[in-house]
Formats: structure tokens, C-alpha cells, sequence
């Protein structure tokens, strides 16, 4: 299991994700993973209530601030794997990468929220991707995966944020990511 870190990563965050997949009806249009992650966004931003003026402070945060993992268990969910599994058996690529947008998403928010119930929410649009490795296969029915992702450089308008998708236990966690133990 990942090691526990501050922000979306604390137990209670992995239970409202875990409550969101088992309760989401499937969609054609989107994963249940992406719709779990826009809904667990929209709770997130719920304290929100008045909402009369716009961010003006800027919190300093670090990138362990933002850490977070969430699993796809592909293999031991059918219903899941039949989401992500194309005709021949393969992985619909296409909807690895809504997962993925999705959960940058996600860490975008969390990373430029003030925790200010007064100021609304931030716009946050997908700019680009600057680059995709695909080291090994992405195979289905084989294998379960967690997506691990944090902010790695934070401008005035603008976020850098790195995401793996890694075998289930094979996670660089927060030490990885910020080149510490479990680098790989």
C-alpha cells in the first residue's frame, strides 16, 4: 500500500473514491473512474458556499502536497475490465487516457485550491501533453494498476503534473516521484 501522505492520499479520500466506483452506473461516454473523479472534484469544491469573490492569495505548497495513487484493479474487476477492454481483448487506450486527465484534474484542483469557502473555484483545462512512455504493455485481465500522480512544478498560471500508470504494488510512491527511495 502507498505510504500515506497529506492531500488526496489520506484514507478518508480513498474511501469517497472507492464509494464513488462501486456506485457509479457505466457509461458509454465515460469511464466510471472518470466520472468518480469528477464527482469526488465536485464534493471537494462542496465547502465552497459562498463563493462571492475570486482567488487572490497563492499558497505556497509542496509537491508531496499533491501526491496521490488511486488503483484500476482491471484484472480482478470485470466489470471495469469490460470497460477498458476493446474487441479484440485489448486496452481501449483512449480511455486509459480520460483516466488520466482526469486525475490530473483532480490533482490541479487540490494543488490550487486556497481552502477559502468565500472564493470560487479555479478553471482548469488540459493544455497539452507534453509526453507519453510506454515502457511495457498495457494488458487486460493479466494484471490491476494504480495511477500515481503530483504536481512537479507550479507557475502563476500554469501546472506541470506527472502521472504513472504501474502494475498494482510496483508504485513509485511520493519518495519516487520526488527522487528519493523507490526511484526505479
Amino acid at each position: 500500500e502507498m505510504q500515506a501522505t497529506r492531500g488526496f492520499q489520506s484514507s478518508a479520500m480513498r474511501r469517497l473514491f472507492a464509494r464513488y466506483m462501486s456506485n457509479d452506473t457505466i457509461s458509454s461516454s465515460r469511464t466510471g473512474t472518470t466520472a468518480a473523479l469528477w464527482r469526488m472534484r465536485g464534493e471537494l469544491e462542496s465547502y465552497k458556499t459562498k463563493k462571492t469573490k475570486p482567488q487572490s492569495v497563492i499558497l505556497d505548497k509542496a509537491p508531496s502536497d499533491s501526491y496521490w495513487s488511486i488503483d484500476l484493479p482491471l484484472a480482478s474487476d470485470p466489470t471495469l475490465r469490460d470497460q477498458y477492454m476493446n474487441f479484440r481483448g485489448g486496452v481501449r487506450f483512449g480511455k486509459i487516457m480520460e483516466d488520466v486527465d482526469s486525475f490530473a484534474g483532480n490533482i490541479a484542483f487540490k494543488h490550487c485550491d486556497d481552502n477559502d469557502p468565500e472564493t470560487y473555484g479555479s478553471t482548469l483545462v488540459t493544455a497539452c501533453l507534453d509526453r507519453l512512455d510506454l515502457r511495457k504493455p498495457i494488458t487486460l485481465g493479466v494484471k490491476d494498476y494504480t495511477l500515481e500522480g503530483l504536481v512537479t512544478w507550479a507557475g502563476r498560471s500554469s501546472l506541470q503534473i506527472d502521472v504513472s500508470l504501474r502494475r498494482m504494488g510496483q508504485g513509485k510512491g511520493i519518495n519516487g516521484f520526488l527522487g528519493g527511495e523507490g526511484d526505479d
